[in-house]
């Protein structure tokens, strides 16, 4: 489903659990597919997506423009 943005390129560390019988929790790492995409915007629609289709009002995407291993000089 995040895959299905546009301008998300690839996910990773996507954690998914419950805090009880009704309240679930996401945490994702999302890397934007172009660099001149909107990270707030992107966030915003992906956790309002989350709400909306899954109820997930506790979710947390973090928008990177390149992987963590780019990031950190690996490959």
């Amino acid at each position: 489903m995040i895959l299905g943005f546009p301008s998300v390129g690839e996910v990773h560390d996507l954690h998914a659990w419950a805090l009880g019988s009704k309240e679930q929790v996401l945490s994702a790492h999302v890397v934007l597919s172009h660099i001149e995409a909107d990270a707030d915007q992107v966030r915003t629609s992906i956790v309002s997506a989350l709400d909306d289709q899954f109820g997930i009002e506790h979710a947390t995407i973090q928008v990177e423009t390149k992987t963590c291993n780019d990031a950190h000089g690996h490959s």
